[in-house]
């Protein structure tokens, strides 16, 4: 959750990245993700959603549109943690 955007996301090994309203109480958007997910951070900026995946794969994605702007594989492992800087760089 974003503490000045009323939205949070959630993810899982559903393979679903979905956004929340949080006055409305329902689902405002989701996308399906080509591997389960672990973790999940975003930005202090609110630019960008970082996943983290079961596999090792590390997803960026418009928290906006939940489009997929970068990905990298980080390792071989899940993705258990992962965060932004404070400065978001």
């Amino acid at each position: 959750m974003h503490p000045k955007f009323p939205t949070f996301y959630t993810i899982g090994e559903d393979n679903i990245l979905a956004s929340w309203l949080i006055k409305d109480k329902k689902m405002s958007s989701c996308m399906r993700l080509d591997y389960p997910s672990s973790a999940i951070h975003i930005s202090k900026d609110y630019k960008y959603l970082a996943v983290g995946s079961t596999n090792g794969t590390v997803l960026i994605i418009d928290p906006k549109t939940l489009m997929p702007t970068f990905n990298f594989k980080d390792r071989d492992a899940e993705v258990s943690c992962l965060k932004f800087s404070p400065d978001t760089e």
